[in-house]
């Protein structure tokens, strides 16, 4: 009778901690990538160079992940910054090759059930600019005119959007309040130009 009534009470906890250990992980995954935010353009604005951070999502592949990385030939240039040279899926310190320099990369494997996501139409990287420590998009030929954002979504449950403003600055949020402790984010507005939003997947 006893090993009966333990056995039900692990069936009843399993779940519970599951989606505890789950956001939990969730968190740590979103609060990394705010610190890596930063971290590029602490790098940018001291070392006075152009830093790129790019996010990478393809559905084929076993993990989804982003890099900061630089040139290493023309740092004070903002066209030198080429992220077609860097792939985050490549093993740490060999995921730029050429004249790009891998600052950093960071990993989520889909099997943890959490993946970087993008809004549909908006570029997948941006740049630390070093003069006034904004953000900018040089890839499609004219300057970023509106804020850059990425989700950190759990399956089944679980949502939190990064904001990187124009003037650099990150925030968290959660499109959906599916994370406690987060504000409800912003629904696009083109007057202030914030995220253009992500579907739910």
């Amino acid at each position: 009778i006893v090993i009966a009534v333990i056995g039900v009470l692990i069936a009843l906890v399993a779940p519970s901690m599951r989606e505890m250990i789950g956001m939990q992980r969730l968190r740590g995954i979103a609060a990394q990538a705010v610190t890596d935010v930063q971290f590029a353009r602490s790098e940018a604005l001291s070392r006075n160079q152009f830093v790129g951070f790019l996010v990478r999502n393809n559905a084929a592949e076993s993990m989804s992940c982003y890099t900061l990385f630089a040139s290493s030939i023309d740092p004070l240039n903002a066209s030198s910054l080429d992220p077609s040279k860097c792939n985050c899926t490549a093993n740490p310190g060999n995921a730029c090759i050429g004249t790009q320099r891998e600052v950093r990369i960071v990993q989520v494997p889909r099997s943890q059930d959490i993946q970087l996501r993008l809004p549909r139409f908006q570029e997948k990287w941006f740049a630390y600019n070093p003069v006034i420590g904004g953000i900018s998009i040089v890839s499609s030929g004219a300057p970023i005119d509106r804020d850059f954002c990425f989700e950190v979504t759990r399956r089944p449950r679980g949502r939190l959007r990064i904001d990187i403003s124009l003037a650099g600055r990150p925030t968290v949020c959660s499109p959906d309040q599916s994370v406690p402790g987060f504000d409800l984010c912003p629904a696009p507005d083109p007057g202030v130009k914030n995220c253009l939003g992500i579907p739910a997947p």
